[in-house]
């Protein structure tokens, strides 16, 4: 559920689901649907991408064991996608292919989804939490910036980027 004096009816409405326990099978062609182009699927979901993923791809990322995807939904309505990467043995959570559906952006749901996520990341005893963002997509470090995740020093961000196809804005937050 969510609470605050001064959110819309429509955030209020906002609950996390687990999207592999409890998403309908519609969730996933619903979700593939939102990336408008080539580039935004790789915004979203990474930069290697050849074509904008279907719904069975995003069936074989959840069968990955470190996945731990959600939606977020109003009502039955599925409007933003994410999840929780689990690394046990960095003992770090990442934050991955975070995703709010185009016409229910800039209504503040990026944030609370984010915040939704990192509730859902408490009960693994993890403090660190990443993100990784392309560098030019502002509105997601605006947004991660705004749900108290600040920048990696830069030594460390090399670190991460060794090896990656691209070099990310990585951001951290510590999970009380």
């Amino acid at each position: 559920a969510f609470s605050g004096g001064d959110a819309s009816p429509a955030l209020q409405d906002a609950v996390l689901a687990g999207a592999a326990a409890q998403a309908q099978q519609s969730d996933a062609a619903a979700i593939v649907s939102w990336p408008a182009s080539l580039e935004d699927a790789r915004v979203w979901a990474g930069p290697l991408l050849s074509c904008i993923p279907g719904a069975a791809q995003l069936r074989r990322w959840h069968e990955e064991s470190y996945v731990h995807p959600f939606v977020l939904r109003i009502g039955r309505l599925p409007i933003g996608y994410g999840e929780l990467w689990l690394d046990e043995i960095e003992r770090e959570i990442e934050l991955a292919r975070i995703i709010v559906q185009p016409s229910m952006r800039n209504l503040g749901l990026g944030r609370r989804f984010v915040e939704l996520l990192l509730k859902e990341a408490t009960p693994f005893g993890i403090r660190h939490v990443f993100v990784r963002v392309l560098p030019a997509n502002a509105p997601a470090i605006r947004c991660y910036k705004s749900a108290g995740f600040h920048k990696v020093p830069t030594a460390r961000t090399r670190r991460f980027n060794d090896g990656q196809p691209v070099l990310y804005t990585w951001l951290e937050r510590l999970l009380s």
